[in-house]
């Protein structure tokens, strides 16, 4: 497995088919754009003030370097992740907020994520890949200032039961004939 924290690079895309489980709680130091291109995942956020997040298809989450998160994979997913070294872009560049963020992810973000996908972790960025990782983080601090919805953490086991189910029902996959 591959430590994102030891990469030479300054910035860099990983993609990852994932099946259904939950990773351990674990965190970077560098900034994560991490994009859900299909299946279902919940992003639970570790430390004081622990929240989880929804993240099915085309929604993407701004994960500051710092912050303590595990992914629990709900269905079959792809995931294109954009890791960011803090130290090597101008600080104005990443969103201002040190929470971590899940918005709706635009055409415009979608397509810049495709086509940074040249420079993964065993090249170094040309002055246009630092130019598009740089555009990436701008436009993530403008997406991720939106009004942020997160899933409750249930305190008792029939709230955590009820909670399950109803996820359990996002992550299959909707068809015509069962609407």
């Amino acid at each position: 497995m591959l430590d994102v924290d030891a990469v030479d690079a300054p910035a860099f895309v990983l993609e990852d088919a994932l099946a259904s489980g939950l990773g351990p709680t674990h965190v970077h130091a560098r900034h994560q754009l991490l994009y859900a291109a299909s299946g279902y995942l919940r992003l639970r956020e570790g430390g004081e003030g622990a929240r989880d997040h929804a993240l099915p298809p085309h929604r993407a989450a701004w994960i500051p370097a710092g912050c303590a998160h595990a992914v629990e994979v709900r269905r079959p997913s792809a995931l294109t992740t954009a890791y960011f070294d803090p130290a090597a872009f101008d600080p104005a560049a990443f969103p201002p907020a040190a929470a971590l963020a899940v918005f709706p992810m635009p055409p415009v973000g979608r397509e810049l994520l495709l086509y940074a996908r040249r420079w993964g972790p065993d090249h170094v960025p040309s002055p246009t890949g630092r130019s598009c990782f740089g555009a990436l983080a701008r436009l993530a601090g403008e997406w991720a200032a939106a009004p942020q919805l997160s899933l409750p953490r249930a305190r008792t086991l029939e709230l955590r039961r009820a909670l399950a189910a109803l996820e359990e029902e996002l992550a299959r996959p909707w068809t015509l004939d069962a609407l």
